[in-house]
């Protein structure tokens, strides 16, 4: 896989953090049918409130071209998809250095091929240094 990207970044004061982001996948599988180019823009902004709580929000979409049919269906694929995802840690809460980080998110993903349309919610929690 290669990745070619570059992100702008804006903090117009020391509590608030914007992010742009933009860039290209390209995965070289054996078979051309699950090689892909897959160009996307990702927006992220930050805000610190009292108290050490940090919240994000993140919204992405991307685009993926497959190279060659797909060996079931005859037509390549094309995804097109979508993601908005809500963050939220508290820097004075620390594990090793480390702070709990609770993220939510909602995907949709949409493609001429049914099979690989999807809708899905998640959630994860994880330890994270970047505030």
């Amino acid at each position: 896989m290669t990745y070619l990207g570059g992100m702008a970044i804006y903090v117009p004061r020391p509590t608030q953090r914007w992010e742009l982001g933009a860039g290209v996948t390209h995965y070289q599988a054996s078979e051309a049918a699950y090689t892909y180019t897959q160009p996307g823009v990702t927006a992220r902004f930050m805000q610190e409130w009292q108290g050490g709580w940090i919240t994000g929000v993140k919204v992405q979409a991307l685009l993926a071209d497959f190279a060659a049919p797909d060996p079931f269906f005859g037509e390549a694929r094309r995804d097109r998809e979508g993601r908005l995802e809500f963050d939220v840690l508290n820097r004075k809460l620390k594990w090793w250095s480390f702070s709990p980080r609770l993220l939510v998110g909602y995907t949709r993903r949409n493609s001429n091929l049914e099979l690989y349309d999807y809708k899905r919610a998640y959630g994860r929690i994880g330890l994270t240094r970047e505030f």
